[in-house]
């Protein structure tokens, strides 16, 4: 979703001695200082995103509202489950036909949790964790769901189904194919967080510390799935249109940790909701960093339930889709619930052929590829999903660098400079940009560029079929820029960035990418190109590959 809208709809008010969602400017603790014990009540803080959910008295509520450091005060309502022949469709089985299965990524389902002993599932799942505490919302209360009564729970069987919604949801992305059809991605792992109780409802704060907790603790999960949906409704993207709501706390917590999220290459996928509005979207769909999805029928008409505004990014399957259920089994369900994860799954299936891309990267190649859908009563023309022409696109762009290993060492080191378009094909890898641009200069400083590079290793690389993966990677060397130049010096960030996002070693695993970092190329004179270089060396204990690559900033046009 890359544009805003002027509409917020059905904003709750917050009622009094109930628990609402405090969005900050200013961390936590500092504001929790400040506020007296016996009027805000705090019962839940977050780690990655600043903000807290409190229980508050009416005297409280003024005192919150009236707090320099508080952006919004909001409801903490609840929100709710967004209700295969479809995989040629979107040609995903083109991708899998070409080795890529979305081995080495891991997408994280967001849901009612998963039927962990489910042949189509218990291959891929790598780890359960539950959000679901109770409360009172509305005149209506809602017991803890998470096992034993609990209101938070991790590890096996912590995030049992009650429900065959995240069964299904979880299927269509990565079935091994057992029982339902295989699902889009179907050699990607699972991480299963249940925030939803056995009739499909679930606080919003919980859905915001499950993707908190991903931030914090997961940094291995590169695609999120939410298939959920709150119950009021938003246009545009809502962080932004939604300034001064009562409601807007929960749009300011979610941009918050989706974008952070995203920065660190996670895409996180949405659904639009079932309401058949044509302006409007439920968070989290509507926040702008959140992949939005609608339905479509396996004829290409836009499903008359889907939600979709301006927002929205993509369209996929979505109604009469066969995937798993509860005990071992079928189920048949529609709605953009079931759309949502065919885009989770082409995500992985991206990310597994280069696993270089940010989120951002990604999303461009999901929506920019789709085939041209209708909406003749919104007025507009929506992609749908087409897996295989993002992955051939995907194979185009020349993001990932490599070189000098050889035909069984290429894939120990590969260097992504995003955008890839900044990359100039040739027999010596150059990235350009032009200062000022902000299609790949990351500052507005005159006089040099910020680029953003990582590194990724062990790359299962479909264009490297005759590369090993099997050897842990022993050590790295950084041979430009200097490591050892002075402090303070252009250089001495460099390097240290590139140092900062090594992984510790020895290093094993498959398809893993460094944190994407800045890179700054000065130029020394106004009228001319400023050039750095990175020079690197990765090596097992029978291997090693050199990469390098000369980053150029070029003037002003």
């Amino acid at each position: 979703m890359w544009r805003a809208a002027l509409l917020l709809l059905a904003a709750p008010a917050v009622a009094q001695d109930e628990t609402v969602l405090v969005a900050l400017r200013a961390p936590a603790a500092r504001v929790a200082a400040a506020l007296p014990a016996d009027e805000v009540v705090i019962e839940q803080t977050f780690r990655s995103v600043p903000g807290f959910v409190a229980r508050v008295t009416p005297a409280g509520l003024a005192r919150l509202r009236a707090h320099p450091d508080v952006l919004a005060v909001g409801p903490d309502g609840l929100g709710d489950a967004a209700l295969l022949r479809s995989l040629p469709q979107v040609r995903a089985e083109r991708v899998r036909a070409r080795g890529v299965g979305g081995r080495g990524v891991t997408i994280a389902v967001i849901d009612t949790g998963v039927d962990a002993t489910h042949p189509d599932i218990a291959d891929a799942l790598v780890h359960e964790e539950c959000f679901c505490k109770g409360g009172t919302v509305g005149g209506v209360t809602r017991r803890p769901c998470c096992p034993n009564g609990e209101a938070r729970a991790s590890g096996p069987g912590s995030a049992a189904s009650h429900d065959a919604h995240g069964p299904h949801v979880a299927g269509i992305a990565l079935s091994r194919g057992r029982v339902a059809a295989s699902g889009v991605a179907p050699e990607a792992a699972l991480v299963a967080v249940k925030v939803l109780d056995e009739r499909n409802r679930g606080f919003l704060s919980d859905w915001i510390a499950a993707l908190d907790w991903i931030a914090s603790e997961r940094g291995a999960v590169r695609v999120v799935n939410m298939s959920l949906v709150s119950r009021a409704l938003y246009a545009g993207a809502c962080e932004e249109t939604c300034r001064g709501q009562s409601a807007c706390a929960v749009p300011l917590l979610f941009a918050e940790v989706i974008d952070r999220l995203w920065s660190r290459g996670t895409l996180v996928v949405a659904a639009s909701g079932n309401g058949n509005r044509i302006n409007a979207m439920h968070a989290p769909a509507c926040v702008g960093r959140a992949l939005a999805v609608g339905a479509v029928d396996g004829a290409d008409r836009l499903a008359d339930f889907t939600n979709r505004s301006d927002g929205i990014d993509l369209l996929a399957p979505g109604v009469g889709i066969i995937s798993d259920g509860l005990a071992g089994g079928l189920t048949e369900l529609s709605g953009t619930s079931m759309a949502a994860p065919h885009v989770a799954g082409a995500a992985a299936l991206l990310l597994a052929a280069r696993p270089g891309l940010t989120a951002e990267a990604a999303a461009a190649l999901l929506t920019g590829s789709g085939v041209a859908v209708d909406d003749a009563r919104g007025g507009r023309v929506i992609p749908r999903l087409d897996a295989f022409a993002a992955f051939v696109a995907a194979q185009r762009a020349p993001e990932l660098i490599r070189g000098g290993g050889g035909r069984g060492a290429d894939c120990l080191l590969e260097l992504s400079v995003v955008p890839a378009d900044a990359v100039r094909s040739g027999a010596r890898a150059i990235a350009a940009c032009v200062d000022d641009d902000p299609r790949c200069d990351g500052d507005r400083i005159p006089g040099q560029c910020t680029f953003t590079v990582s590194m990724c290793s062990n790359v299962r690389d479909p264009l490297l079929r005759a590369c090993r993966t099997d050897e842990p990677l022993t050590g790295f060397a950084i041979f430009a820029p200097d490591i050892d130049a002075p402090a303070g010096s252009l250089d001495r960030a460099n390097a240290d960035a590139l140092a900062f996002a090594l992984p510790d070693f020895p290093f094993g695993g498959e398809n893993v990418c460094s944190i994407a970092v800045p890179f700054v190329v000065a130029r020394p004179r106004s009228d001319r190109p400023g050039a750095a270089e990175i020079r690197m060396r990765v090596s097992t204990a029978t291997r090693g590959d050199y990469d390098r690559v000369r980053l150029r900033c070029d003037p002003p046009r």
